[in-house]
């Protein structure tokens, strides 16, 4: 409970240290964002150590990112005390409840994580996930060191690994215990900022309930119209939750389908899962911009720069959090903008504005993260056409409710902005509707028939390439599509709306692509072929259409309550809220069956190991406290070692960088490098030969500083126990205890000549 409450002061330091920052960035939403604050010191605070540390060594240290934060706590608070203060009172009500969905949610998650589904960073690729968390906070200077390939940079989007490895470092949680308080930190932020979205769109506390609700804490369909049909419940089906992420799956299309609440279940600290606050917070960003009262100003107001760097921020950060989101996430942004400046301008050129908006930003995104760029080489080689697509029902099975919400969200728009000519009619609508009667724009007409043209060309597409997938998202794309050129030229337009439709529209669009492109990766060439591209959109599309469903059960209510009657208004949300059942039995199945290893009761990561290989514990935890800078361990490697736990466990819980870790997942972020399996055949020869020269030579051309010989040493080097114990005859003991030794290597041979075995050999100079 005490790393909790250092996770949770610490947290919460940060969100007050940066919400005058929060409160000015986002004072068009009804919030001021405070919800943000967090989330957007954390970014703010972890890029300048970032930026910095690409210069100096300045990593590795809770100082950095401590100094950061109280930097920017004391710009904002000098130069907003007041202003701050003030929205403070203004917003205290829908603050306070977004503090309380905070804090049940980290507690209740981190109570959840340590009793029920237990904290084993053990299972599919938490290893991996560990390395790169435990090697970005470690590292002295950017970009941090790969700890699965001693001497190189981690070529992978790892920003998130350092933001949240920097902030454990500070609340001073070791990490393995801070592994598992970062997931229920993710899951706290998520739920939060969805309450906050919520709020901005409806203004009602109780209905933006719905939207973390929605987002964080629901599953999808396939458990309820599925497994429970067949017979397989939580109890008698080992591994039951795993099944709802692997809905659209057949002998030649193998595809992931997660959502948060799975994510948060697994356990897995992937980067689309921390990514989670931050697509959130650009979701934020593009509403702050389209609910914005006054025009999108273009001048040197070092305000007006200010803002501008920021959204540059959001959107840039998210490709070195998680690549795929940035497309997604910068359309959203930039369609808002565009959105913005069709509402403030009357004019025909109303467009050259929001370009000139779009252009600049886009290019600062990349400019603010270039020493990122520098050094990554990108994983993806290319696009290709899909050539199996998702069926129907596994299409419903995974979006079949969010896409029923969203419908009945355009229909009920559709009903409220029919175009009304003049007369009785149009004065009766006027009087239900409110300020939702269409405007006499001049290029509304013209919007229409190139909406209708592109929704007849829509169709083609769908009739010529057979996809049935294609037809839901986009006749729903195509219908939110028309509903926001309504929107846009009624003659009060309801930005929440408009907001609402964008979230669609974005949604559909890329779930529309998944089915006729993919991106070219590691996987390429198989059944697998699509698996990222769908697993990382479809994230996407859930979150984007689960923030739109939300709204849309309010809309839909409000909009037929005022049309017809609140008796059919109560039907409609019945309606729309009783569907939601299906994704329900997850939510209460899912935690039932999990991976876990044992059933120790902790937060600790590493509690299986202290409890299965307690030499190996001992000596890492050793490691990890006393081993001198980050001077590079060898530990045993495999070539069959990927999803493995018995390989890797050294660089993973330590942090220290090894020779080799898992080949296969260097392989992915290094394709071809024939230096992985020489790596490999390196690190088998120095624990199976007997010539300490050989074995002098080897480490040298590492820089190895330590020697790990534990159960996984033993248990795959074991038929050569003389080979294993000639460590001890050239290097000191530094660590030893329950069969597990630590070796450290000075570089200098410390004996003129020794035998090993039958072989005796001239020891050579260092």
């Amino acid at each position: 409970m005490t790393d909790v409450l250092r996770m949770l002061l610490t947290v919460e330091i940060v969100g007050l240290a940066a919400l005058p920052l929060t409160t000015w960035f986002f004072q068009s939403l009804p919030d001021r964002g405070y919800a943000f604050a967090k989330t957007l010191g954390l970014l703010v605070a972890g890029f300048l150590v970032w930026l910095a540390g690409n210069v100096v060594a300045i990593g590795g240290s809770p100082f950095s990112l401590a100094i950061a934060i109280v930097a920017i706590g004391a710009g904002g608070w000098s130069l907003r005390a007041r202003r701050t203060a003030a929205s403070l009172r203004e917003i205290i009500r829908v603050a306070a409840i977004e503090e309380a969905v905070f804090l049940v949610a980290f507690i209740g998650w981190s109570l959840l994580r340590a009793y029920s589904l237990h904290p084993d960073i053990l299972h599919t690729e938490q290893y991996m996930d560990m390395a790169l968390l435990n090697a970005s906070s470690r590292s002295i200077s950017y970009p941090p060191y790969d700890p699965w390939m001693s001497g190189h940079p981690i070529n992978y989007y790892y920003f998130g690994y350092l933001l949240f490895g920097m902030l454990i470092r500070v609340a001073g949680v070791v990490p393995s215990v801070g592994y598992n308080l970062v997931l229920s930190l993710i899951a706290a932020l998520t739920l939060s900022c969805a309450f906050s979205v919520g709020y901005a769109l409806t203004r009602r506390l109780g209905w933006s309930l719905l939207a973390p609700l929605f987002v964080g804490l629901l599953g999808n369909s396939y458990a309820a119209l599925t497994q429970i049909p067949r017979g397989q419940y939580p109890s008698n089906t080992a591994a039951w939750f795993w099944q709802s992420s692997r809905v659209v799956d057949t002998a030649t299309d193998h595809t992931i389908n997660e959502f948060p609440l799975f994510s948060f279940i697994l356990g897995d600290l992937h980067p689309h899962v921390m990514s989670l606050p931050f697509t959130l917070l650009a979701v934020a960003t593009a509403g702050g911009i389209l609910l914005a009262p006054v025009s999108l100003a273009v001048t040197r107001d070092i305000g007006v720069l200010l803002r501008a760097a920021l959204v540059a921020l959001v959107l840039g950060s998210l490709f070195t959090i998680n690549s795929w989101d940035f497309p997604t996430y910068g359309l959203l942004i930039f369609a808002a903008v565009a959105a913005h400046g069709y509402l403030s301008n009357e004019a025909q050129d109303w467009w050259k504005r929001p370009l000139g908006i779009v252009v600049a930003i886009g290019i600062a995104s990349v400019v603010l993260f270039v020493p990122f760029y520098l050094h990554f080489s990108s994983l993806a080689h290319g696009i290709g056409f899909v050539h199996s697509h998702a069926d129907l029902t596994q299409y419903l099975e995974v979006f079949g409710y969010p896409l029923f919400l969203c419908a009945l969200m355009i229909g009920s728009l559709a009903l409220l902005l029919r175009p009304i000519e003049t007369g009785e009619e149009a004065s009766e609508r006027s009087n239900a509707a409110g300020s939702f009667r269409l405007a006499e724009k001049g290029s509304t007409d013209v919007a229409s028939v190139l909406m209708l043209a592109i929704g007849v060309c829509l169709l083609v597409v769908i009739f010529v390439l057979h996809i049935a997938a294609l037809f839901i998202p986009i006749v729903l794309g195509f219908g939110a599509m028309t509903m926001l050129q309504r929107v846009l030229n009624a003659e009060e337009p309801n930005r929440a709306d408009a907001l609402a439709l964008l979230l669609v529209a974005v949604a559909c669009l890329i779930l529309s692509l998944t089915e006729i492109i993919y991106i070219k990766d590691a996987f390429d060439q198989g059944t697998y072929y699509r698996m990222n591209t769908v697993f990382k959109f479809y994230y996407q599309a859930w979150e984007l259409l689960m923030l739109a469903g939300a709204y849309g059960v309010y809309r839909t209510l409000q909009v037929v309550t005022r049309l017809y009657s609140p008796r059919w208004g109560a039907v409609a949300m019945v309606a729309a809220l009783a569907s939601g059942s299906t994704g329900l039995m997850y939510t209460f199945g899912g935690p039932q069956t999990t991976f876990a290893a044992t059933q120790i009761q902790s937060l600790d990561g590493m509690a299986w190991m202290q409890a299965s290989h307690p030499g190996d514990y001992g000596a890492i935890q050793w490691l990890r406290t006393h081993a001198a800078g980050n001077g590079v361990v060898l530990e045993a490697a495999s070539a069959q070692s990927g999803y493995n736990a018995d390989y890797a466990r050294v660089s993973t819980f330590s942090g220290l960088p090894t020779v080799m870790g898992w080949p296969d997942h260097e392989g992915q972020w290094r394709p071809n490098d024939p230096e992985i399996g020489r790596r490999t055949e390196d690190v088998n020869a120095i624990y199976t030969t007997a010539s300490i020269g050989i074995a002098e030579r080897l480490l040298r051309r590492y820089h190895v500083r330590y020697v790990f010989v534990g159960d996984t040493e033993r248990k795959t080097y074991g038929d050569n126990a003389a080979a294993l114990s000639k460590f001890g005859r050239f290097m000191r003991v530094v660590y030893k205890s329950r069969g597990t030794s630590v070796y450290e290597w000075s570089g200098r041979t410390v004996v003129d000549s020794m035998t090993v075995g039958d072989t005796r050999i001239a020891a050579r100079p260092g």
